[in-house]
């Protein structure tokens, strides 16, 4: 009867102990880290106006075009552009944020120019820029926005202004 006894509390045991490990803990665990940046905001500053200058409208319609390097030009010899008091020049914009980050430029996509005396208008459209969308290791880059301006035929003499809007925004 001892070995009876013994041939059971054995298998009891070898029992239990196979139940154990197929019930045991199937839990694991792992930490991580959490982070943030706080990055500097976008700011953008307007250093210079667009400006086409002084045109002598002809009979034909006519579009003045300032590149963003400043470079102006016209689609038709109708038109006679001049430099008599106001000087053509490309705007001028400077961004500040967080050093080397990417950012987009928005800009308008066309405006009315109105006169200031005869309340006539002119368009401006095709608005481009030379932004590398990129901000040095300063934090900065300044850029400038070239545009189209379309002059009537016999436009009315005036001083024409408006205004456009440039936005920037991190990528």
């Amino acid at each position: 009867m001892k070995t009876t006894v013994l041939k059971f509390f054995t298998l009891t045991v070898a029992i239990f102990a196979f139940s154990t490990i197929s019930f045991g803990q199937n839990t694991d665990n792992a930490t991580a880290t959490a982070g943030a940046r706080i990055v500097t905001p976008l700011t953008i500053e307007n250093d210079e106006a667009l400006e086409f200058g002084d045109i002598i409208s002809g009979a034909n319609a006519n579009t003045v075009k300032i590149t963003p390097a400043g470079v102006r030009s016209a689609t038709n010899n109708d038109a006679l552009l001049v430099t008599a008091s106001r000087t053509p020049q490309a705007a001028q914009f400077t961004v500040e944020g967080e050093a080397s980050l990417g950012y987009t430029v928005l800009i308008s996509e066309n405006i009315t120019l109105t006169g200031a005396v005869t309340s006539a208008t002119m368009t401006v459209n095709n608005f481009d820029h030379n932004a590398t969308g990129t901000l040095d290791e300063t934090g900065k880059e300044t850029f400038s926005v070239g545009a189209d301006l379309i002059v009537g035929g016999t436009q009315a003499s005036d001083i024409y202004t408006g205004s456009f809007t440039v936005t920037v925004t991190y990528e």
